[in-house]
């Protein structure tokens, strides 16, 4: 895969994005810092088996397995049903063959960096939102990684137990696009990697709980 962000571009804009954020007036913005543990699914990317090529093995469809996933949510007050959001989200992952008895391939890691705005409304503890956010999805091997673009929509629902501390009930689906034709090593140790197509968007879905920290 060819990379189209640098990683260290990448994490120096995110940087710059929330800490240009965090230096809002206090009065402009609340703060809700919400770590958060999931499980996220789905993701097949359409091989070619036919490819030819002397060092690999190429296959079909190569599916990503469903794993746990964690990460991080910030969501800043514009309003008293307003937000911007910053979300983070890793999930460690591998390649397998489609199918029901598919063989593993390799290791994967798949990372969200997303910005975007969530809507809220309701009033006392209990507080449903919607939200929708765009960004990049990070795809790293053990000997490669790529950046694509990505947006994703969801919803869910914010319990609060006081002023400063609640818990955030989240689902959430990504949509990250593929533009091009490329070639992903899964590892050369086991000689195997697949080929992806053009126009090709993989999705993935995931549902997590947070513990928001309000100030």
């Amino acid at each position: 895969m060819s990379n189209l962000w640098m990683p260290r571009r990448q994490s120096f804009f995110s940087a710059v994005c929330l800490a240009s954020l965090l230096a809002m007036p206090a009065a402009a913005a609340d703060l809700e810092l919400t770590p958060f543990v999931g499980y996220q699914f789905g993701g097949t990317f359409e091989g070619d088996s036919d490819y030819d090529d002397d060092d690999f093995d190429f296959f079909d469809d190569v599916d990503i397995k469903e794993s746990e996933s964690y990460g991080m949510i910030l969501d800043i007050g514009l309003s008293k049903n307003a937000q911007i959001e910053l979300f983070y989200s890793r999930q460690e992952s591998s390649f397998e063959e489609s199918g029901f008895f598919g063989d593993a391939i390799g290791d994967v890691e798949i990372e969200y960096f997303h910005g975007g705005f969530l809507w809220q409304w309701g009033a006392g503890q209990v507080r449903p939102f919607v939200v929708a956010t765009g960004g990049g999805t990070r795809f790293s091997l053990p000997e490669d990684s790529d950046t694509r673009f990505s947006a994703a929509i969801g919803g869910g629902v914010k319990v609060f137990v006081n002023d400063h501390l609640g818990f955030r009930f989240d689902g959430r689906l990504y949509s990250t696009f593929i533009d091009e034709n490329g070639e992903v090593s899964c590892g050369r140790r086991s000689r195997s990697c697949y080929r992806y197509n053009d126009d090709l968007s993989l999705v993935q879905l995931d549902i997590k709980v947070g513990l928001i920290f309000a100030f």
